[in-house]
């Protein structure tokens, strides 16, 4: 990790109360033709709380005034997005790391994964409380305030060429609301975790859109008429 780019995510307000939200970016990153960040939609704590501080994710305004080292260490690991990047066997982490794989461009060496080329984090700094549930019944203004303040932060640090929201809801929540660049392109599918729509040929914002986003995004120079066609 380049250690400049870590020092700058610790300056970020959030971050200091729970750094292990802070982005994974993959260790080819900086060095890929593409630079491509992926925002998902929020984490979730694997069970219901148990034998913990009973208040520290009963709502938005509690959440944001304590810090990750009041979480007892099975829920830390519940937020700790590099880990779970790196590690989870979630359809979430596999649908990605395949959409990726079919449309990066990236040196495929042993062991390498397609998913060390690009920046990814939640756009949600706020997880939902127990598996299976979505922050969509969850969220508030506050979540919305922090998470576009929080991501504009890291995209000024990492500065990417390409940002995807892989959700509709975090898109027409918090995309929505981030300052746009004029040499960023940014764009939205469906989560993969939608299993129908993201399989759908159909679906405009389905996984075939990811895929041709990102190999038209590649085989394109002028990526300002590439930004001016998707955001029609």
């Amino acid at each position: 990790m380049n250690t400049s780019i870590e020092d700058e995510l610790k300056k970020i307000d959030h971050y200091q109360k729970f750094p292990l939200m802070k982005p994974f970016i993959g260790e080819n990153y900086f060095n890929a033709p593409q630079k491509v960040m992926v925002i998902g939609e929020s984490f979730f704590f694997d069970h219901y709380p148990q034998n913990e501080n009973p208040k520290i994710n009963p709502g938005a305004q509690v959440w944001y005034s304590s810090t990750e080292n009041e979480l007892q260490v099975e829920k830390q690991l519940c937020i700790d997005t590099r880990h779970i990047v790196k590690t989870s066997k979630h359809h979430f982490y596999i649908s990605l790391e395949k959409i990726l794989s079919q449309s990066l461009e990236y040196t495929k060496s042993k062991g390498s994964k397609a998913v060390h080329n690009i920046v990814f984090m939640n756009a949600f700094q706020r997880p939902a409380n127990h598996k299976g549930q979505s922050i969509k019944g969850l969220a508030v203004e506050q979540d919305f305030q922090i998470a576009s303040t929080t991501i504009s932060q890291v995209i000024e640090i990492v500065k990417p060429s390409f940002v995807i929201f892989v959700s509709k809801y975090s898109w027409d929540n918090v995309g929505i609301r981030l300052q746009k660049q004029e040499n960023i392109l940014y764009d939205y599918t469906v989560h993969p975790a939608s299993y129908g729509e993201w399989h759908d040929k159909k679906n405009i914002h389905s996984k075939y859109k990811f895929l041709k986003l990102l190999k038209d995004y590649g085989q394109l120079s002028n990526r300002a008429n590439v930004q001016q066609e998707y955001l029609q």
